[in-house]
């Protein structure tokens, strides 16, 4: 009898995930939501963001990715795509309707993207650079000046400012400019943002499409009028040295 009703809970169990309610893990004992697919669709851009460490980190979430369909942005299939779900950033990641099943991600996928009226989830804020549409303008590569005193020969260098925002905020670089503040450049920077440490760098408008750096500049510096951003709380760097522009002294952090 005992057989019996093993063999019909199993039955149970099979019939349950044919019909797509749930998966069912034999192992764990433990019901797992369903596979998702997933469309890609590329921007393009070589020097834009790739989304396999994404993926990766979904699937590490216990995303169970089934299939993954890669398109080119004009392609006639991705086409239809960014009309369909008004895509203006490209690369975008689209999952299928099954997303919903996993309680535990959706709530952030919704920090970064939305649910469609046909239960699809779509990434609406890539990682930067990406690509914007219509324009196809690339997005998200910031110029940067730095600004050094070689009379301070124990200041830190400006890599440092470079390699935090870079590991912390994916903040990626494309021209990069350097001035001392005895240059008539230099000179002209510290009048027209009133700059009083160095070193110090100043980031291109095209860093506020990178929202993990923008939320946090109000703690490293300030936004100016003109679009570019002025780091100027170099306390906050740890084993930072700077030299104060007012007093000519020289101080250091113990961030």
């Amino acid at each position: 009898m005992g057989g019996v009703r093993k063999a019909v809970a199993l039955f149970v169990v099979i019939a349950i995930s044919v019909a797509g309610f749930m998966l069912f893990n034999i192992t764990t004992g433990r019901a797992t939501s369903p596979p998702v697919t997933v469309t890609v669709i590329l921007s393009g851009c070589d020097e834009c963001w790739k989304v396999d460490d994404f993926l990766a980190n979904m699937k590490k979430d216990n995303v169970m990715i089934e299939q993954t369909l890669f398109l080119e942005p004009n392609s006639s299939e991705a086409l239809q795509l960014i009309a369909k779900y008004n895509i203006t950033k490209l690369p975008t990641v689209i999952f299928s309707s099954k997303l919903a099943d996993y309680a535990n991600v959706v709530p952030r996928w919704m920090v970064i993207g939305s649910k469609e009226q046909d239960g699809s989830f779509v990434l609406r804020i890539p990682n930067t650079p990406y690509v914007e549409m219509p324009s196809g303008r690339v997005r998200g590569v910031i110029e940067m000046i730095e600004l050094v005193d070689a009379t301070c020969t124990g200041c830190h260098d400006t890599s440092l400012q470079k390699t935090a925002m870079e590991q912390q905020f994916g903040a990626i670089f494309g021209k990069v400019t350097r001035y001392d503040v005895s240059s008539p450049e230099g000179r002209q920077l510290i009048a027209k943002y009133n700059i009083t440490a160095v070193p110090t760098v100043l980031l291109s408008p095209e860093a506020e499409v990178n929202g993990m750096l923008t939320s946090v500049w109000i703690q490293l510096g300030t936004f100016e009028s003109d679009g570019w951003m002025v780091f100027r709380n170099l306390q906050t760097i740890s084993g930072a040295t700077w030299k104060d522009l007012t007093t000519n002294e020289t101080h250091f952090s113990t961030a």
